[in-house]
């Protein structure tokens, strides 16, 4: 396989690390990773870089870079996240000449990586990892089974714990706050998902057992989505035992083969062209 630094835009410190075989053509799309929250390019435990490696080996490219203000980024670039996505497409075609993209990211990077679909018409897949969900009445159910498992002792230890911070007037703790994303209001995601589904983009949710404070319950993705959720473009999976950053070893290769897999079914038998030119919806600026 080969590393290639491909510099972003002029003027700049964007820059990212493209990872494609060293021998012949590039299959598929190319997959853009975006930063997990504040972690650089690596990804959590270098998650990032082994799938890159992966990828290249299955005979596919990956571009990694750090978003503005993140890893080997200036703090006051002028450039925000979604034109410096934007631009890392259009460095890419540029350099490799493909038209057609593929954008994951994890928690905040997965909100990135949907608006970043919404935007670009050269995106054709998303994978989302901890991506948008509601809570609704699933969660809330799982919420009470949960707590109804408690011993008797915990019960009267919150209780306790809940009534001396009422009569403190104490602000609710931070996994008590709502949702800090960068999600759409509630019931746009189900029209931004048709619009992506028409333009036959695939779709892959991995959720994990590390977002308890609004992932609980398997059913909540159809219910957030209705019966676009089982579309066949989508592909969605829910594993409770896994953490939000993958620590386990196992769950990294686990993960890695899910999307591999995912990949070769999806875009298996699309060239990494596109029949005609790119057409970019927003500004690169």
């Amino acid at each position: 396989m080969i590393d290639e630094i491909v510099h972003i835009a002029d003027n700049s410190s964007l820059f990212g690390l493209l990872t494609r075989p060293d021998a012949g053509p590039v299959r598929g799309p190319v997959l853009v990773v975006l930063n997990a929250g504040l972690i650089p390019r690596t990804g959590p435990f270098r998650l990032h870089v082994t799938l890159a490696r992966q990828m290249a080996r299955a005979g596919n490219a990956t571009f990694r870079f750090d978003l503005p203000g993140i890893g080997d980024t200036m703090l006051d670039s002028p450039i925000t996240s979604l034109p410096a996505v934007t631009l890392a497409l259009d460095a890419i075609e540029r350099h490799l000449g493909s038209t057609r993209f593929v954008i994951a990211g994890l928690c905040r990077g997965a909100d990135l990586a949907w608006k970043v679909a919404l935007h670009d018409q050269r995106v054709i897949g998303v994978l989302q990892i901890d991506g948008l969900a509601r809570a609704g009445p699933w969660f809330h159910l799982a919420q009470v089974r949960h707590h109804l498992r408690w011993p008797p002792t915990r019960w009267l230890t919150t209780a306790s714990r809940l009534v001396s911070r009422h009569l403190r007037r104490e602000p609710r703790p931070m996994e008590d706050l709502d949702i800090d994303r960068e999600w759409p209001a509630a019931g746009a995601e189900r029209t931004q998902l048709r619009e992506l589904l028409d333009r036959r983009v695939h779709i892959f949710s991995l959720f994990t057992g590390g977002i308890t404070n609004y992932f609980l319950d398997s059913r909540q993705f159809a219910s957030t989505y209705g019966k676009l959720a089982n579309d066949p473009a989508i592909r969605f999976a829910y594993w409770p035992e896994c953490d939000h950053i993958f620590f386990s070893e196992t769950d990294r290769a686990r993960m890695i083969g899910e999307v591999l897999d995912w990949y070769s079914a999806a875009f298996g038998q699309i060239e990494n062209t596109a029949p005609s030119a790119s057409t970019s919806m927003g500004a690169s600026a």
